[in-house]
């Protein structure tokens, strides 16, 4: 509470700070407005409340709670005005997250702000995680299958002249191929 005037009689002449600002000092003139990334959404209190980990609040009254992080966005400390965007390579899927995830082998976030990751295509690779791309299967490798972490050599007898093949090609009779 803040007395409004000089020489009040009484403590009924002391008055609630209003919505958006606090004073937790005995005997103030005035009350404080809430910092950017707190708030207060009640009145006559004694301090403002932080925004809590996964939110944040641009709010300028700072009257409301504050917003829950959207998808492809996170905040892992208290009291902020914004959320982060999840970087290449990960993702956050989720509202209201205090960070983001990496993308595991076989899937990548090739932008910013991503709510998922996607996978590897047939004749593609990604074998670590936080990735933003795969790379190709090189000749005398393979991959058939999207969302894989590795190419595959090919068989005895098959091979892959190309890269980004999805699978290997038989030997034509009264031929070989032998594997290195």
């Amino acid at each position: 509470k803040f007395a409004a005037s000089v020489g009040a009689e009484n403590s009924s002449r002391c008055e609630s700070c209003p919505l958006g600002f606090s004073q937790n000092a005995r005997g103030a003139a005035f009350c404080l407005p809430c910092n950017p990334g707190l708030f207060q959404n009640l009145t006559g209190r004694s301090r403002c409340v932080p925004c809590r980990v996964g939110t944040a609040s641009r709010n300028v009254s700072r009257t409301i709670p504050c917003g829950s992080c959207f998808p492809g966005y996170a905040q892992p400390k208290h009291g902020q005005v914004s959320c982060a965007d999840c970087s290449p390579g990960r993702y956050q899927g989720g509202a209201g997250s205090a960070g983001c995830e990496d993308c595991t082998a076989g899937q990548y976030a090739e932008k910013e702000k991503a709510v998922r990751c996607a996978l590897c295509e047939e004749g593609l690779a990604q074998s670590k995680s936080g990735q933003i791309g795969c790379a190709d299967c090189s000749p005398g490798r393979y991959q058939g299958g999207a969302g894989s972490a590795g190419c595959k050599l090919c068989a005895i007898n098959h091979f892959a002249n190309e890269t980004n093949m999805t699978k290997c090609h038989v030997c034509a009779n009264g031929t070989t191929a032998k594997t290195e």
